[in-house]
């Protein structure tokens, strides 16, 4: 129910704080009906807006993490140089929770107050990126080299453990985790 009503009511506001006094001022504005299973209709109001905001202000729901459009940035400016611009005219929502309206708008406009004034910046939504991911694992997975290339759980959990501690033998702890060691 809680994610039927995320999908009908909720929209990401590009100008956050011009909302909230938008809400302020005449709450009827930003207020929309839902029914409810028992054919009761509740209003939501603000709730809209402020739900989605918390992935550009985690700190608002006192989370110590970055926002998404900050962790995209900083992903690219960790790239080559030589790339950057392609990547930053190339970035692609994708995930259940990029179906906000006002989604793509938000991430560019906070992207682009992240980069440098000449950077052209292109936020790509594709209508179907709810089920991007998935659609790409499993075209990935259905290439023929993509076996030679991919790694078993055990493998990966011991070359984490192996890059977080450095040479110290975890031989001991075979029987942990499906084998590592």
């Amino acid at each position: 129910m809680i994610h039927h009503m995320k999908e009908t009511t909720a929209y990401v506001a590009v100008g956050f704080e011009q909302e909230i006094e938008k809400a302020k001022n005449c709450s009827k504005s930003v207020e929309q009906g839902f029914e409810l299973l028992d054919v009761r209709v509740i209003n939501v109001g603000a709730q809209r807006f402020c739900c989605p905001e918390v992935l550009f202000k985690p700190s608002s729901v006192g989370k110590e993490a970055t926002g998404i459009h900050e962790l995209t940035y900083n992903s690219i400016m960790r790239c080559d140089a030589d790339i950057r611009k392609d990547l930053f005219t190339t970035i692609v929502l994708s995930g259940g929770s990029t179906m906000f309206p006002g989604m793509a708008k938000h991430v560019s406009k906070d992207i682009t107050s992240l980069a440098l004034s000449h950077t052209k910046i292109k936020v790509i939504a594709p209508p179907e990126r709810t089920y991007s991911t998935l659609t790409g694992g499993s075209i990935l997975a259905s290439l023929s080299h993509f076996l030679q290339a991919a790694i078993d759980l055990a493998s990966a959990v011991k070359a984490s453990l192996n890059s977080a501690f450095g040479n110290f033998s975890f031989s001991g702890f075979s029987q942990i985790g499906g084998g590592i060691g």
